[in-house]
């Protein structure tokens, strides 16, 4: 069995992928912190919104120094770009773009070995992350 310390942060911790990862910090020994609009009773949690910078930095404040962060918010878009709103689009953008770039700027990850982003998993399922869809 996998065997960890430190504390971790995972956004989007009470649900689906993000909520897996914090069972297996927690199962493995670690510290897990989910940051998500929702509650996960598994863990301290903080309730946030990943698209709204003010809101991550405040959550981020309250955490501390990390050893570990893991962006797992997202959502997912059922409709191909020519039938999605604009409205939407954004809100994907919001969460699964902007989300994970805001989590990396206001997590404060302890340094390692001189690499300022030591201890960080980006993850969506979502395509949308990945490619523009033209």
């Amino acid at each position: 069995m996998i065997r960890l310390c430190g504390k971790v942060a995972v956004t989007g911790g009470a649900t689906g992928i993000g909520q897996a990862c914090v069972r297996a910090l927690v199962e493995a020994g670690a510290t897990a912190i989910s940051i998500d609009l929702k509650i996960n009773p598994a863990c301290t949690s903080i309730v946030s919104d990943v698209a709204e910078e003010g809101d991550l930095a405040a959550a981020f404040k309250k955490v501390g120094p990390l050893d570990g962060l893991i962006c797992a918010a997202e959502i997912q878009s059922n409709t191909g770009l020519q039938d999605m709103c604009w409205e939407h689009w954004q809100k994907v953008m919001a969460i699964n773009v902007r989300g994970p770039m805001l989590s990396m700027k206001h997590a404060n990850l302890k340094k390692n070995s001189g690499n300022p982003v030591s201890g960080l998993i980006e993850f969506s399922p979502e395509p949308t992350t990945y490619r523009s869809g033209f």
